[in-house]
């Protein structure tokens, strides 16, 4: 995609969103309170890694991705470096404490070999936590059916994606993706995320969550 300056502010808004719709949390495994070594695979924007250097002086933070678009003035804790996620990453010999990633769905075509990548890269009893996107449309009530133009347009766009080896739907298939991995303790969260003010949630309403898909975020940790 992108990296122009309306693509940048759209990953902050979505920052943002996902902060909210965890009641201000960054995270949701139960790391240690002083971490050292840790991790933000495809970083985007830097936001993430960020906030995280703030609240984790303790840390040594590292985020990486395809595009330099991060920002120059950060916390002394954080680096941000260019790389491919999709090779040999090369931390086995000061692996982390905490490795995270965040909607990378239509950017990865290797998911089991990148979660096989964090496994080696985590320490014993260390956590790796997904939050990722299920690219597919719903509604609760079942009213979307095939015959809407939505329904069209999403399914081509889609279709193209995988046709060009690239899965669209990765939120739902990771927490299999992480067991396979051989990590321990594994667990998945999903959450809907609507599109408009109809929820009765006033949570929803007032912050216009903007998006309708439900995604699982998978919290895992490494056994020995």
């Amino acid at each position: 995609m992108s990296n122009d300056e309306q693509e940048q502010e759209r990953l902050d808004i979505h920052h943002h969103l996902i902060v909210l719709l965890l009641g201000g949390k960054l995270h949701l495994a139960p790391i240690s309170s002083t971490p050292h070594r840790v991790l933000d695979l495809g970083t985007g924007t830097g936001i993430w890694a960020i906030d995280f250097a703030d609240e984790y002086p303790s840390a040594q933070v590292i985020g990486n991705d395809l595009s330099p678009i991060q920002p120059a003035n950060v916390p002394p804790n954080l680096t941000f470096v260019v790389d491919d996620i999709e090779d040999y990453w090369g931390y086995e010999k000061v692996p982390f404490d905490y490795v995270h990633a965040r909607y990378l769905a239509a950017s990865i075509r290797d998911w089991p070999g990148l979660v096989r990548q964090a496994f080696r890269n985590i320490k014993p009893g260390g956590w790796v936590e997904f939050q990722e996107w299920d690219y597919e449309i719903q509604c609760l009530d079942n009213s979307l059916t095939p015959e809407h133009d939505l329904w069209k347009w999403h399914q081509y766009t889609c279709s193209r994606l995988i046709s060009a080896g690239i899965d669209p739907y990765p939120g739902l298939k990771l927490e299999n993706y992480v067991r396979d991995a051989g990590f321990t303790n594994v667990k998945a969260h999903i959450y809907a995320i609507p599109l408009g003010t109809w929820p009765k949630d006033p949570r929803y309403v007032s912050h216009n969550l903007a998006h309708s898909a439900p995604f699982p975020r998978g919290s895992v940790s490494r056994a020995r």
